[in-house]
């Protein structure tokens, strides 16, 4: 049983999940999804609800969480891709990034590779970069990639690479299964322009590339298999503003994911901006906003604050009162769903009493492995609460 939180404001109650043996954090009187008129939210709520009672429906409902370091861990986006797989059926992984990326991690996946670069949009500009905003480049020829979900078992995966070839050279990228047989990647050669090819294989799997290949975001599902997918597309430090410096065409990839939901967690970088421009970071939100209904129309959208933040032991940051209004407005322009983590955490500076529980971090800003986990459970019970009044 989830041990009950010491909320200032809030009122906690315990709910068990009928056939599931995770307790369910619910907060009764502050912490809800509001919906500001989101065309597609009762869409959303019915392909959930009914994937929940028919789950050999063949039906898998995408959701894809956009955001920063609170998402780049996993620890929030794992412990919510776990609860709702409980409930509603395991699809697979989702997105994953090339290769390992040094300060950030996955909840069920592992990679081990050799002579690969790095490159990222966070530290980088001018590059044509894809949907996540990490290119895996070989340093040398023969670079290989080692992906091994935790708790494989033999089933077939359906394996989407989202790649470039500098030549038109079908050879630069090679694929092979857990027995080194080679996979048949079919596919025609475009040099320098971001395509996605898909293949069906059992895990673990290896990809073998060439110097002149770049490799971007991965996607891994269960072939036939209905539930749920939880990814999570986040940078360490990231703002909004980092899909900017993604390339012209990557939104093509987000029109690939088929997103059912499609969440922006994004901001607490931004609080500590002390020379925001509040009007430019409306203005990008917005168009983001936008161009994810233009290529996702069916998608509804969920704007989640960050969470309770504190720049030393007595102030907020300079712009975070500023970067919570905006988004509020923005959700109801927008007519998009809304979550508030501060408030799902008890409000104004209860991330104080979260570092006492071991919750959140000395820094005041990041929270524990212990603490994301609570965040996903209340936001979880907070969205199966939207999901039953809404299917």
């Amino acid at each position: 049983m989830i041990r009950f939180l010491k909320y200032i404001t809030a009122v906690i109650a315990i709910a068990i999940t009928v056939g599931c043996s995770v307790a369910e954090s619910k907060t009764t009187t502050v912490s809800t999804i509001i919906d500001f008129g989101d065309p597609n939210a009762k869409k959303f709520a019915t392909r959930l609800k009914s994937l929940e009672d028919n789950k050999k429906t063949n039906q898998v409902v995408n959701i894809t969480q956009f955001g920063d370091s609170h998402s780049a861990a996993d620890f929030f986006t794992g412990e919510f891709r776990t609860l709702m797989q409980q409930k509603y059926g395991n699809a697979g992984i989702g997105w994953i990034t090339p290769v390992a990326i040094k300060g950030q991690s996955h909840a069920v996946v592992t990679w081990k590779s050799r002579n690969w670069d790095v490159l990222s949009s966070r530290t980088l500009s001018n590059l044509d970069f894809p949907m996540g905003g990490f290119i895996a480049k070989p340093s040398k020829d023969s670079a290989t990639i080692q992906i091994v979900p935790r708790g494989s078992n033999n089933k077939d995966w359906q394996i989407k690479l989202t790649f470039k070839t500098l030549k038109n050279n079908s050879r630069s990228l090679a694929l092979y299964d857990t027995n080194d047989k080679k996979i048949n990647l079919s596919y025609t050669p475009t040099p320098n322009v971001w395509q996605t090819a898909s293949v069906v294989a059992k895990m673990p799997l290896v990809i073998k590339g060439q110097k002149n290949v770049e490799l971007g975001g991965i996607w891994l599902t269960r072939n036939q298999q209905s539930g749920v997918i939880v990814s999570s597309i986040a940078t360490n430090g990231a703002k909004q503003t980092i899909w900017q410096k993604w390339g012209k065409d990557w939104f093509k990839e987000l029109a690939v994911s088929q997103s059912d939901l499609v969440i922006l967690e994004y901001g607490t970088n931004e609080s500590f901006d002390e020379t925001l421009d509040a009007n430019q970071y409306r203005k990008n939100l917005v168009s983001n906003i936008r161009l994810i209904r233009k290529n996702l129309p069916n998608a509804a959208i969920l704007i989640m604050t960050p969470p309770d933040t504190m720049a030393n032991e007595k102030n907020m940051p300079k712009s975070f009162a500023k970067i919570m209004n905006i988004q509020k407005q923005v959700a109801k322009l927008e007519k998009t769903l809304f979550w508030d983590w501060q408030v799902a955490m008890g409000g104004q500076f209860s991330i104080k009493q979260w570092r006492q529980r071991g919750l959140a971090r000395p820094d005041l800003v990041h929270q524990t492995l212990k603490g994301y986990k609570e965040s996903a459970r209340i936001f979880y019970a907070d969205l199966n609460e939207f999901i039953r009044k809404n299917s």
